[in-house]
This record gives structure tokens, sequence and C-alpha cells, in this order.
């Protein structure tokens, strides 16, 4: 996933960056935005698109469309995003392998934490700040759909949950064609989806 960093301001925080080349597709809500993730999760669609690497945490974009993007990420490990939100964009995702830890802020500041273990899932609301972890010794796999698709994310402090720096997304391309995931999702659906 391309990324270019820059130090949050005020000014990026209100003025959220859409990627070159992205129509104007409508927000998706969250139920749907997770009934995507589990269609894919329940696909073929993902499975020998993602390697785990203990340095780096491998993300491919796998389905592309004007109103919402579906990301696999391979968590190792000990591997983590750390406190960030998804800028203007909602989210979902489901943990098809492995278990996975979501810490959020919740009412008042204070940090929640679940545990996610395979075939569960999450709604991520616009606005919300949360992280991801791979407490486990073992490799973790995640399906994640943001609508509309990312465009950039700011990552937090821990302490203060103070904003650190945004990250803009430029992403090219996917995987897979919208029609493709849709005969995955809908194959009754037929060449013609």
């Amino acid at each position: 996933m391309p990324v270019v960093t820059t130090p949050t301001t005020a000014s990026l925080q209100s003025q959220p960056i859409r990627p070159q080349g992205t129509g104007c597709g409508v927000r998706l809500d969250g139920a749907l935005l997770e009934q995507i993730a589990a269609g894919i999760a329940s696909s073929p669609l993902w499975r020998g698109q993602i390697e785990h690497d203990p340095v780096v945490r491998p993300s491919v974009r796998l389905v592309a469309t004007d109103s919402y993007e579906v990301w696999l990420l391979g968590w190792s490990p000990g591997q983590s995003v750390e406190l960030h939100d998804h800028g203007d964009a909602a989210g979902a995702f489901v943990v098809v392998e492995g278990e996975l830890v979501e810490v959020r802020v919740g009412d008042g500041q204070a940090l929640e934490r679940d545990v996610i273990r395979a075939g569960g899932s999450r709604v991520v609301p616009v606005g919300e700040v949360h992280d991801v972890l791979n407490l486990s010794g073992d490799t973790a796999t995640s399906i994640h759909v943001y609508s509309p698709p990312l465009s950039s994310m700011t990552h937090y402090d821990a302490l203060t949950l103070e904003p650190l720096r945004q990250e803009r997304y430029v992403a090219d391309g996917a995987v897979y064609i919208p029609v493709d995931a849709a005969r995955a999702l809908h194959p009754a659906s037929g060449a013609d989806a």
C-alpha cells in the first residue's frame, strides 16, 4: 500500500484527501461493509494471496470500486498498526485465520480491548480511533473493507491520544476486478454479473 507520511495538523484533518482516479462513490454503511468482508472471507479470492512476514506487515488490495475497496492483511506475531483512524472512510474487518486484538478509544477516552478470533468481525465507524494487534504466538490473516476507499489515516499517541502524523494512501489497481468479486460473492449471477 503506497503511503505518503506527513505531520498532522488541524488543516490536514479537516480536509480528507482522495486518491487520484477515485470516483465519487457513495459511502456504504457498516453492516454492508461487514457483509462484504464476510462474503470475501467465505470465497476463494483471498486464499494464496498473502504471506506473513515478521518484519513488514504485508497487505494486498483484492478489490477496488468507486464505493469500497477490500484489503487482505497478514499479521505475524507481535505486529500492530498503532492507534489510528481511517480518515473519511468507514470500515469493517473479519479475521479469517488466527486471532487479533482490537483496542479502541471508548467513552471518556478509555481504551477498550476485544479479542477477535477467526470468523469474528468488527465494524469501524468513520472517526473511530483504534488499533489492531497480533498478540498471539501464531500468524493471523484478516480482510478489511473501507468505504469510500481509504485515502488517509491519522495515527495517535497511545498515552495522550494526540495526533502524531497523517498517512495518505494512493493505491494502484487490485488483484481482482469488481466483476470477479461479484461472481465469487454471487455465483448464481453468471458471467454477466
